[in-house]
This record gives C-alpha cells, structure tokens and sequence, in this order.
C-alpha cells in the first residue's frame, strides 16, 4: 500500500502548473519592446531648415550693422573732439601772447606815429614798450590774419630827425596753419563798452575765432542672399539700404 501512495504522488500531472520564474514574465528582447532604430544620414528630422538659417543669418546681419555704426559713430565723436581741443589750444596760445603785448601797448598819437592804432578787423598794428634798445624801448608790433593762420611781425623803432622808423625784429606765427581755427578777428571798445574806430587808442580788445572741426561718415548696410541663393534678385535681404 505504501508503495502504490508515493507512485500515485510521483505521477502526478503537470499539465497547467507554470514555474514562478517563467509565469508572466518576457525578458527584456520578448515581443513588446522595440530598440530604437537608427535614422538616416541626410534627415531632416534634427536639421535647420532654409527659412531658420535665412532668418538666423538676417538677425547676425543687423547685429554687425548696429556694432558697426556704433563703432563709426564714436569714432566720429573722438575725431570731433580732438578738432576742438586743438582749436582750443590755438586761442589760447594766442590769447597769452596778445594779451602781454597789449599790456605795454602805448598810443601811437602820444608820439605822434600815425597808422600804427589799428585795433580791429583782420589785424592789429601797435606800438607798444617792449623794445630793449637804449635810445627808445618802442616797437612796432602786427598782428595779421590768413584764414586760420596769426603770425606776429615786431620791428623796432628809432627816433629820427624827420620822425620815427621802424626797422629789423623779425616774425613768426602765433597761430600756425591747420591749428583748427577758420577765422580770427578782432574789435575794440572803450572804457564803457562803445566801439572804437581805427586811430584810437582803446581800452579793450576783443577777438573772435571760429573753429571747424571736421569727420567722416559712412554709410553701412550688409545683404543676405534669399531662398533662391542667387545674388541681386528680388528676395535678397538688405540692411542699412543698398
């Protein structure tokens, strides 16, 4: 009897059991998962389009455009300024050695040499006490005006017996040329600020100089070739202007 009981167990069926390592369970290259595929050389599925590159290519365009007119117009600035400073510089020089003659000048009437109060206008004629001769410290001094050029001429004077002469001394520009000045003139007025004519002696002296600076300037613009990639047709992209 006990020999028949563990037959009858041995010989059990099987049909239906699964083991619990299979049941349900699909490694992982079962049906129902799928590798990815490899794309194509030459798709288009990661690439730019025409129209993004066209687009992207205008905006770096106008960005060189906008650095570049930036760029020119600062430089314009600097030239500008440094125009002004050397116009500047040139006034000031001559305002320096003007105002040290005029300090000494004396009236030509006093010693009876006429032409020499000329005050106004384009130049200066004077005399003034500036001369280190022993018989007479006078001088004659011009100022004359060419454009934007002074030069200074000093000659000195001497007593005659038929009057005063003027000889020697020698000049040289106060102002030279391409100093930034266009013009230079000059006025006088009197003590209460009313003008004086020539052959007066006034109590001021005023000048006037006009300086011109000058620059460049340049007109910039860039192109993009369109869609048909062909150069001056009707869908080219221009910036700035032709």
């Amino acid at each position: 009897m006990t020999y028949n009981a563990q037959h009858k167990i041995a010989c059990l069926p099987t049909v239906g059991v699964r083991g619990p390592a299979t049941a349900g369970v699909r490694g992982p290259t079962t049906a129902g998962v799928r590798g990815q595929r490899p794309r194509p050389f030459g798709s288009n599925a990661a690439a730019f389009s025409l129209i993004e590159v066209l687009i992207a290519t205008s905006i770096l365009l106008v960005i060189v455009v906008l650095v570049s007119m930036v760029f020119q117009q600062q430089s314009g600035a600097f030239q500008a300024g440094t125009d002004r400073v050397k116009g500047q510089s040139a006034i000031r020089n001559l305002v320096a050695v003007l105002s040290r003659d005029l300090s000494m000048a004396v009236d030509a009437q006093d010693y009876g040499v006429s032409g020499c109060n000329n005050f106004s206008g384009n130049g200066l004629t004077f005399l003034a006490t500036t001369g280190s001769g022993e018989d007479s410290p006078l001088q004659k001094i011009s100022y004359s005006v060419s454009g934007g050029k002074v030069t200074r001429t000093v000659q000195d004077a001497s007593l005659k017996k038929d009057g005063w002469s003027f000889s020697g001394g020698g000049s040289g520009d106060v102002v030279p040329s391409g100093s930034g000045l266009e013009s230079v003139t000059f006025s006088a007025f009197d003590a209460k600020g009313d003008s004086v004519g020539s052959g007066k002696f006034p109590a001021q002296v005023r000048i006037k100089a006009t300086s011109k600076g000058s620059g460049s300037a340049a007109a910039i613009s860039g192109r993009s070739l369109g869609p048909d990639m062909q150069a001056d047709t009707a869908d080219d992209i221009y910036v700035g202007g032709k």
